[in-house]
């Protein structure tokens, strides 16, 4: 894992657990006395755990600064949003994702199966314009999006071109 910040981005690289939660809680509250009135969230994380996802949706939400979100795909970015990180990245005022990056949503689970207490249709119900039968289609069928779908299902606001 990796989190760092730069001006006012936080760069946010690895799996969306306890220990990345304390780094990105740490680095936020730094952010919070920089003059800027948003934050820069860049994002790249096969996912994690959604209890931790919802700590940090918590912490940023309360902030008192808007959220940017980026998806990045570079050297140091893989270019991957999936599950928790999906989460977390959707509840920013606006959201960026690299044209060669990608989005995944899916049922909330563990290791040992799904996580029935956590309701990720309501969540992407209040997050998109989707019913709530389009919503448990695209979520049971773990669907992959490429950034130009992810804009088209409105999931982003913007298609950042990278050459």
């Amino acid at each position: 894992m990796v989190v760092f910040i730069v001006d006012n981005q936080l760069h946010f690289i690895g799996y969306v657990d306890e220990s990345s939660v304390k780094e990105i809680t740490d680095q936020v509250e730094l952010l919070i006395s920089h003059p800027s009135d948003y934050i820069e969230f860049h994002i790249s994380s096969p996912g994690g755990s959604t209890r931790n996802a919802e700590t940090i949706i918590y912490m940023l939400s309360t902030c008192g600064k808007s959220i940017h979100t980026y998806i990045h795909r570079t050297e140091y970015y893989t270019g991957v949003a999936s599950a928790a990180s999906v989460i977390v990245a959707s509840v920013s005022h606006i959201k960026h994702i690299d044209s060669n990056a990608t989005f995944l949503i899916h049922h909330a689970r563990s290791t040992s199966g799904p996580v029935e207490d956590v309701d990720d249709i309501h969540f992407w119900l209040q997050q998109t314009d989707f019913d709530y039968e389009t919503i448990n289609e695209l979520i049971k069928a773990e669907t992959l999006l490429d950034a130009n779908a992810a804009l088209a299902l409105k999931f982003v606001d913007d298609v950042l071109v990278v050459e």
